[in-house]
């Protein structure tokens, strides 16, 4: 059975308010309160096209115990794992349209689904990520329950900075089995890129098209640079950008990315110049032991599950005397990693780290708030 995610049905919400009247009406001295939750519950949202409700109670017990009413109204109780909270799932005509959470009235405050819903209702930006994630898992062939697995890293990421906003710590996501293995998740970040590539561009320091955000970019870099024409592997390359600014001043490059269609768009640009363009995992690249002279990553390694494996892959392809540049990021978003945390991944396997604050609105098209840097390893 395939997943389906629809476009949003301004529907859901009366579907929801009706479901809602329903058990409130049915059980009103066992639930305390009863809200909308999931990508349904937020207006715009790509989604299942089902209906996720949670309500409150002050015991769970309290609920087992009227089970038949729930019955009654089509909630049939489900069990998948969850120890937290009752699931009860509604069906008609065999198809599931509503699942309803019970959970304790000490736990709501802090459930991370109403977190999440309230941060996605606020962050329409996150919500349209959220969305093309969505449709590249469906794409990539993952089934009913690998689904949710799936899409962990990026609801833990938008969980996780929802709940500081509230002053909350950080706590994992529920995950549902796994997603497949190695090569199925490589398939599914694989297709997330792919939707990302139309549009990658169009961020200035994604495609440099402005000529003075071009031109911070080659006055930060090629200083760090042997000079031309020295080997570069540029990993997690993307559209190619960086790629076609090397290239343009005579060095060798290879650049590397996952995503086929962002290759296209490296290739068209890099066409006149000769660069190499290879699809790989820039965690592992399909490149030579000792090959380059620098290995440059801009933006990759702070979304890599082994950031430590990754950068001895990168080091092992250095030639003697070989440079390591990393840009990196601690964004506004909460995601990335800190300049001394890079830091410590380098010098796991270098002697040598030194880091540069990238504050120059020039290299972004734009004031920044948060931490952009550069850490460059020469041994």
């Amino acid at each position: 059975m395939q997943v389906t995610i629809a476009d949003y049905d301004p529907a859901w919400p009366r579907m929801a308010a009706e479901a809602i009247a329903e058990l409130a009406g049915a059980l009103p001295d066992v639930f305390v309160a009863i809200e909308h939750i999931g990508s349904t519950a937020v207006p715009g949202l790509a989604a299942k096209p089902v209906i996720d409700l949670m309500a409150a109670v002050e015991d769970l017990e309290a609920a087992e115990r009227r089970e038949d009413v729930l019955a009654g109204l089509g909630f049939a109780r489900h069990h998948n794992g969850m120890t937290d909270r009752l699931l009860y799932v509604r069906r008609r005509g065999g198809v599931r349209t509503h699942i309803l959470h019970v959970v304790t009235l000490a736990s709501w405050p802090t459930r991370n689904q109403r977190i999440l819903r309230d941060h996605l209702r606020r962050h329409p930006g996150d919500a349209a990520r959220y969305a093309r994630l969505k449709r590249a898992v469906v794409a990539a062939g993952v089934g009913p329950g690998q689904y949710a697995s799936a899409k962990t890293e990026l609801v833990q990421e938008l969980t996780d900075r929802a709940r500081r906003g509230r002053g909350l710590p950080p706590v994992p996501v529920w995950e549902k089995g796994n997603v497949g293995g190695a090569g199925h998740a490589a398939r599914v970040t694989r297709n997330i890129w792919d939707a990302e590539a139309a549009t990658f561009d169009e961020q200035p320091d994604h495609g440099l098209r402005d000529p003075h955000v071009r031109a911070a970019w080659a006055d930060l870099l090629l200083p760090l640079l042997p000079p031309a024409p020295a080997a570069v592997a540029d990993l997690g390359c993307g559209t190619g950008s960086l790629s076609l600014l090397l290239a343009e001043a005579g060095y060798d490059v290879c650049g590397v990315d996952l995503s086929e269609r962002m290759l296209d768009e490296a290739r068209r640009k890099t066409a006149a110049f000769g660069a190499e363009l290879r699809q790989g995992d820039a965690a592992d690249p399909p490149c030579a032991d000792h090959a380059y002279d620098v290995v440059l990553v801009r933006h990759v390694l702070w979304a890599l599950p082994d950031p430590a494996a990754a950068v001895g892959r990168w080091v092992r392809l250095l030639a003697p005397g070989g440079r390591l540049v990393l840009v990196e990021g601690r964004w506004s978003t909460g995601a990335g990693l800190t300049a001394a945390e890079c830091v410590d991944v380098v010098r796991a396997h270098r002697k040598e780290a030194a880091v540069r604050q990238l504050t120059d609105p020039a290299l972004w098209g734009a004031e920044i708030d948060d931490e952009r840097y550069v850490v460059v390893s020469r041994s």
